[in-house]
């Protein structure tokens, strides 16, 4: 599986979801998108399902680290 990294955590709203959204559209099935937030984007999670994606979050110190997939 193939992982592709980006960090949003530097960047004010919305560009995070703006950012996160565009990335999403060169993710094919079989690699995760994995970002680094500073905050849990809630928001994001139902554009997420209406898009098709699934995820799964975790803490990580300070962070959050959101994965994210197609779904098959």
């Amino acid at each position: 599986m193939d992982n592709v990294y980006l960090d949003v955590s530097e960047l004010a709203a919305p560009e995070p979801m703006r950012v996160i959204l565009n990335a999403l559209t060169g993710i094919s099935r079989g690699q995760t998108l994995v970002v680094r937030h500073r905050q849990e984007p809630k928001p994001l999670y139902p554009k997420l399902i209406e898009l098709g994606f699934s995820y799964q979050v975790q803490q990580s110190g300070s962070f959050y680290l959101i994965n994210i997939k197609r779904r098959d």
